[in-house]
């Protein structure tokens, strides 16, 4: 199942498209943040997001990312008043029941936590 968007991407597992790249540029001029708070928003690095944003050869991202960029910088946009909030871009929760475990730690990242798991001992 591919989760390939050309809004957002020039091809499967390509580049993120010019219009996707700007949205990106406007939302991080208009709040003044860095790549390293892009990236983190996005569940990157700072680094990586410096290398999609390239005009000259940027570089290409797995499609299956691309949605979770897509809400964040939708997130991001609202936040900084770029656009009004929508049903998929407000406070809609998902519970931790459907989460998977890497889902959870990923959003325990995103707020700012490391998470280490361990094994419950489970004694008869």
């Amino acid at each position: 199942m591919s989760t390939y968007d050309p809004q957002h991407q020039m091809s499967v597992d390509g580049p993120l498209s010019p219009q996707f790249r700007k949205r990106i540029d406007a939302v991080r001029s208009a709040r003044k943040m860095s790549l390293a708070a892009i990236g983190q928003r996005f569940e990157v690095s700072g680094a990586f997001v410096s290398t999609l944003l390239r005009s000259k050869n940027p570089a290409s991202v797995r499609s299956v990312h691309v949605p979770r960029f897509a809400q964040a910088l939708e997130h991001l946009e609202v936040e900084a008043g770029i656009r009004p909030p929508t049903a998929t871009s407000g406070s809609q929760k998902t519970k931790a029941d459907d989460l998977t475990v890497e889902e959870l730690i990923r959003a325990l990242y995103s707020k700012g936590f490391e998470a280490t798991l361990r094994p419950i001992s489970r004694t008869p």
